[in-house]
């Protein structure tokens, strides 16, 4: 686990949309775009909870759990309002219409999750 440091700064990914959803045997990638078609990804190698209005309603893992992976598309067109880091270990994504997006470091050896692109980078 590399933990979260909660002084970064995820602004940058306030107001991105969630374009795509890349689902393959390995991970999950989700593409973001700002208004200037500026994109960033997050590939997800680690466990989820997609929550609505505050209840649970997926609970997954982007590697062994292909077929949950595929209802992350109810998160397209979506755009993230805010992040938070939950503890030392999620990072919490909460997109507009009260969906939120948990990513939960679990792995000592592994990557988690990274999200890169133009303007923000993090590998966790």
């Amino acid at each position: 686990m590399y933990k979260i440091d909660k002084s970064i700064d995820f602004t940058p990914l306030f107001d991105n949309e969630l374009v795509q959803v890349r689902v393959s045997l390995f991970s999950v990638t989700l593409v973001l775009a700002n208004e200037s078609n500026i994109s960033s990804d997050i590939t997800i190698q680690c466990k989820y909870n997609i929550w609505q209005n505050g209840s649970m309603i997926l609970s997954g893992h982007g590697v062994e759990e292909v077929d949950k992976s595929k209802m992350l598309v109810c998160l397209l067109g979506k755009l993230i309002e805010s992040v938070s880091v939950i503890g030392s270990d999620t990072l919490r994504l909460n997109f507009s219409d009260n969906y939120s997006l948990d990513l939960i470091d679990d792995s000592a050896m592994y990557e988690s999750f990274v999200i890169s692109g133009e303007i923000f980078g993090l590998i966790v």
